[in-house]
C-alpha cells in the first residue's frame, strides 16, 4: 500500500564552506522521496529463530502502537478516555525455538498483529533546475533538504535525483538528521555513496530508526573526498541564494568547479552590465 506523498514544509539548503554556514532558498526544494514502514491492517508476523531487532516484539498484547505510555503494563489512568493497561475497559524462555515476533513501532516491548508495509511519506519531484554538489579540496557545496513525516514508523528509504555526473561516478557521503535546520539537531544515519548513474538514487535506512508524524528532519549529500568530480541534483525552480557580494568576490567565485563556473560567469556578467 503507498499513500503519495508531499514535501511536508521542507526547504532546499546551501552550505557555504568559505563562510561555513547554511543559507534556505525559503522557495526551492530537492527533487526526492522519502519512504517510511508502518503497520496498517492484519498479517502473519515474522517468524524468526533470532530477535529481529528493534521494532518487534515476542508478542501482540499492545493496543495502541504509536503511543509508548499505552500497553498491558500501564496503570489505568481514571478519565483520560484511554485504555492504558489494554484490558478491554477505558477508565475503571530460555533458549526460545521459532517465535512469532510482531511488529513493535514504538519498542516499547509489546508488538500488533499487522504487516509492515512501506508508504510514501513526504516527497518533491519538480525537476526544473539542478544544483551542483562538489568538494575540490578548496572549496565544498553541500545540499541539505528538510521535510516534515507525515508518517509514524521505521525509516526506509530516501531517495535523490541526479541530473549531471562529470567524471562517470562521485563519492558522496549522505547523512540524516532530525531537526528543523541544518548545522543543529541529532545525526540518525551517515552512509557512504557511490554514485555512478543518472536519475533516482536509493539510500536504504536501517529499518530501525523511528520516524514520528509531525516531526522534522533534514538529510545532507556532500562530496566525500577531495576530487575534481562534481554532481549535479535536480530542484524546483527556485533562485540559488548568493551567500556573498559578486563585487567582492568575484575572484573566488570563479574558482569554482566546472559546472558552476560557467552559470555564474554568465550571471555575473549580466548582473554587471545592468
Amino acid at each position: 500500500m503507498v499513500h503519495p506523498g508531499a514535501h511536508a514544509g521542507g526547504d532546499l539548503y546551501y552550505y557555504d564552506s568559505f563562510m561555513a554556514i547554511w543559507t534556505s532558498s525559503s522557495i526551492d526544494d530537492l527533487d526526492f522521496r522519502e519512504y517510511v514502514s508502518v503497520v496498517s491492517g492484519s498479517g502473519p508476523a515474522i517468524i524468526s529463530c533470532t530477535d529481529p531487532g528493534p521494532g518487534y516484539a515476542i508478542n501482540s498484547n499492545d493496543c495502541n502502537d504509536i503511543n509508548g505510555a499505552v500497553n498491558p503494563n500501564a496503570v489505568e489512568i481514571c478519565n483520560n478516555l484511554i485504555d492504558d493497561n489494554c484490558n478491554g475497559i477505558i477508565d475503571t524462555d530460555a533458549n526460545p525455538g521459532p517465535q512469532n515476533w510482531y511488529a513493535d513501532m514504538d519498542q516499547d516491548g509489546f508488538g500488533v498483529e499487522g504487516v509492515s508495509t512501506v508508504v510514501l511519506d513526504a516527497a518533491s519531484e519538480v525537476k526544473l533546475a539542478s544544483e551542483v554538489v562538489f568538494n575540490d579540496g578548496f572549496m565544498e557545496n553541500h545540499l541539505a533538504q528538510t521535510f516534515t513525516a507525515s508518517q509514524t514508523g521505521m525509516f526506509n528509504t530516501i531517495q535523490f535525483n541526479v541530473d549531471f555526473l562529470s567524471d562517470g561516478s562521485f563519492d558522496a557521503l549522505f547523512e540524516l538528521y532530525s531537526g528543523s535546520v541544518p548545522g543543529s539537531g541529532t545525526l540518525l544515519n551517515t552512509q557512504a555513496l557511490t554514485i555512478n548513474t543518472l536519475g533516482w538514487q536509493v539510500v536504504n535506512i536501517p529499518n530501525s530508526i523511528p520516524v514520528i508524524a509531525g516531526s522534522s528532519y533534514y538529510f545532507i549529500i556532500k562530496g566525500a573526498v577531495p576530487s575534481s568530480d562534481f554532481i549535479r541534483l535536480w530542484r524546483s525552480n527556485g533562485a540559488t541564494p548568493e551567500p556573498m557580494p559578486v563585487e567582492i568576490f568575484i575572484i573566488m567565485i570563479v574558482l569554482w568547479r566546472y559546472g558552476r563556473r560557467v552559470l555564474l560567469m554568465i550571471s555575473i556578467s549580466e548582473s554587471m552590465s545592468v
